[in-house]
């Protein structure tokens, strides 16, 4: 029903589950799915919580014995962690690493394959939000939706945003297109419409951080290479943030941001302490 990664090098825990239990209601018919996804959460938050706050210089032996004794104990449920394997990664990448188990656990019965996945827009924004969750699940609540940036000669709507000193807008590009004129004309629209935004950005202190997937045609990466730099001649603040290693360490920074620029109030709900 889930798997606990733990990482090394990083000395990084991560935590990952099916978001549905159709396998276990075919085979049970008593089967409490509510409850197993209180238990599967509860997890998530547990390992969010300690990647910040346990221990961080424990040993793979010693996090398993606060494992047992924190996350679930031995005759706590019916619940039961497997003994521990280790595997030689095989990339440098988390997310490429999680993927890749995810896949080979899961998708048969709970997902289409990883390689069926379109790596889209919405599968940045989606790696970014979870990123964000699982560092810290109230945080990825705190981040701002849909802000629209107008001038008189267009407008884009970016799809989150989050202060740190410059209010950062983030807009997913990907390029991972079938052929070098799609990835080229792309380019040249984000560039021609964001470049239109430039003098209101600097005006703003807004900075524009965009999101990128790669190819996964590996002949396309000439033409992708070349639309990355058309990206960076925009005339504004802006950073471009590739999946796999960059969009993990972005996450890490926003999720910080988002807890140190908003405030409690009296309600117990956070409120952005910039104007926007």
């Amino acid at each position: 029903m889930g798997i606990l990664f733990y990482f090394p090098e990083q000395r990084q825990l991560e935590f990952r589950f099916p978001d549905s239990s159709r396998r276990l209601r075919r085979l049970y018919s008593n089967f409490s799915e509510r409850q197993l996804k209180v238990y599967l959460q509860s997890f998530s938050e547990w390992v969010a919580r300690a990647n910040k706050e346990l221990y961080p210089e424990l040993t793979l032996e010693g996090y398993e014995v606060l494992l047992r004794h924190s996350l679930l104990d031995a005759d706590a449920t019916v619940l039961r962690f497997a003994p521990t394997v280790k595997a030689v990664p095989h990339s440098a990448h988390i997310g490429t690493l999680l993927d890749h188990y995810y896949d080979l656990y899961f998708s048969e019965a709970y997902a289409p394959p990883l390689h069926e996945r379109t790596r889209d827009e919405g599968f940045l924004l989606s790696q970014f939000r979870n990123s964000i969750k699982h560092l810290d699940p109230g945080a990825a609540k705190l981040l701002k939706k849909d802000v629209e940036i107008s001038v008189p000669a267009t407008s884009v709507i970016f799809d989150y945003a989050w202060q740190n000193g410059t209010f950062n807008l983030v807009k997913p590009i990907s390029f991972d297109l079938k052929n070098e004129n799609e990835i080229h004309k792309k380019a040249l629209f984000y560039y021609g419409n964001l470049n239109l935004l430039a003098d209101k950005a600097k005006e703003n202190q807004y900075r524009f951080d965009i999101l990128v997937a790669r190819p996964t045609n590996p002949k396309l990466s000439r033409e992708y290479n070349r639309a990355v730099s058309i990206l960076k001649k925009i005339d504004a603040p802006s950073s471009f943030i590739v999946e796999d290693e960059e969009l993990q360490e972005y996450s890490k920074i926003a999720a910080r941001n988002l807890r140190e620029h908003y405030k409690p109030t009296d309600t117990g709900l956070f409120l952005p302490t910039f104007d926007n």
